[in-house]
């Protein structure tokens, strides 16, 4: 028999939770106004009734077949399977958001500058409890399990270290997904320490820059912290600190506002804390492309179309960084957005001087590479050519 679920709900597929603002479960991050509980019950996280809470998962996606709750209908992520495939079992990925308290106050965050100068309670500041609960009662799967930590800002957490040493001591190719602006440094410089002695955790860190320029960085995110973020990025690169680095260009036009990032200035700029991160991280480095989640399902315009596109070409042509789609805005969620990200990345084939790009990004060691190549081709035997171009190029630093 066919039955409707979503990656959310089955565990064969993601099978997360979103755990949100210290009282409330949600079943995805598309729809999040809508509770896992039918009634829109509150509960404090740490106390969570786990078996409740599973049954409660089970009997949403009965509801979502039956048509009693509709909040699903014509959701993008809306599958449907054999019902003897589907699993509403063991948890996958638990995403914890347990406050709002934020040191920036980005303009585009839909959270009000109230709410993320909130004093953060004390309770709330700690995860550790809210993992043990949800593993001791075996809600969560022992080997490939992922938890998420976003906010707010995450690392005002502040048993984040434990909680990844408990995945490390307790489970398998586990992974931390830690969403985070990077901007805390004696909070980076903790991580940067502490983690180099936690092993079997995949860690990643997804962090959103959206600027190229201090200037541009203090008007959208509210604070001038644009230099720590790229001192303790820069540190988590040396230090091979995350397994992958994900940095993040939300685009945004909207001059009412005073925010927007479109200009080439912006583009460079961004492009080039990419290449700086990438030649100092051991480990991977990717950007992931995105735009404001209120323009989601509306076609980009012009200027937009150009930033997108040159990053996308200076990342993945000279830079050889892997670009993502995946976010709030820029999403396979629609026909429009889908249209949006091909166009994106055919833009390439539109920039006319690609040299100008090329040359801004090509490091002193590539110039010398590419200058002894063109000196070598001159030298008629082929031996004696290989042996100056080995030896030059052994002499570069």
């Amino acid at each position: 028999m066919k039955m409707k679920t979503c990656n959310w709900l089955d565990s064969n597929l993601w099978g997360g939770i979103l755990l949100i603002n210290g009282n409330c479960c949600y079943a995805c991050c598309i729809k999040p106004n809508y509770n896992i509980f039918d009634d829109n019950r509150k509960v404090k996280l740490k106390d969570i009734n786990v078996k409740e809470l599973q049954e409660a998962r089970y009997k949403l996606v009965q509801d979502i077949n039956s048509g009693i709750r509709n909040e699903c209908d014509n959701c993008e992520f809306l599958v449907e399977r054999d019902s003897s495939e589907i699993n509403v079992g063991a948890l996958s990925y638990l995403s914890i958001a347990n406050f709002k308290t934020c040191n920036l106050r980005c303009k585009y965050c839909y959270y009000t500058h109230e709410e993320l100068g909130e004093k953060l309670i004390e309770e709330d500041s700690y995860v550790l409890p809210i993992l043990k609960n949800f593993y001791d009662s075996g809600a969560i799967k022992k080997d490939g399990f992922c938890l998420g930590l976003a906010g707010g800002e995450p690392l005002l957490i502040k048993d984040l270290i434990d909680c990844v040493r408990f995945m490390s001591k307790n489970l398998t190719n586990s992974s931390l997904n830690l969403q985070s602006n990077s901007t805390i440094t004696n909070a980076v410089s903790k991580i940067v320490e502490e983690f180099k002695n936690i092993t079997g955790v995949y860690k990643f860190l997804y962090t959103s820059i959206d600027a190229g320029t201090e200037e541009a960085y203090t008007k959208i995110r509210g604070n001038n912290l644009y230099k720590n973020l790229i001192n303790n990025l820069t540190l988590y690169a040396e230090n091979s600190t995350f397994d992958e680095m994900d940095l993040k260009y939300i685009l945004l036009e909207d001059n009412e506002r005073d925010m927007n990032n479109l200009s080439e200035e912006n583009v460079i700029g961004f492009c080039k804390i990419i290449q700086l991160i990438k030649n100092k991280n051991k480990n991977k480095t990717t950007v992931t492309l995105d735009k404001d989640l209120r323009t989601n399902g509306t076609k980009i315009s012009n200027d937009m179309l150009k930033a997108a596109g040159t990053i996308y070409y200076i990342c993945t042509d000279i830079l050889k960084v892997d670009v993502n789609f995946v976010g709030g805005g820029l999403i396979y969620n629609s026909t429009v957005e889908i249209e949006n990200i091909e166009n994106i990345k055919t833009y390439k084939d539109r920039i006319e001087n690609k040299n100008k790009y090329i040359n801004i990004f090509i490091t002193e060691k590539e110039k010398k590479v590419k200058l002894i190549n063109k000196l070598a081709w001159w030298i008629p035997i082929k031996k004696w050519r290989n042996d100056f171009r080995n030896k030059m190029l052994n002499n570069i630093k």
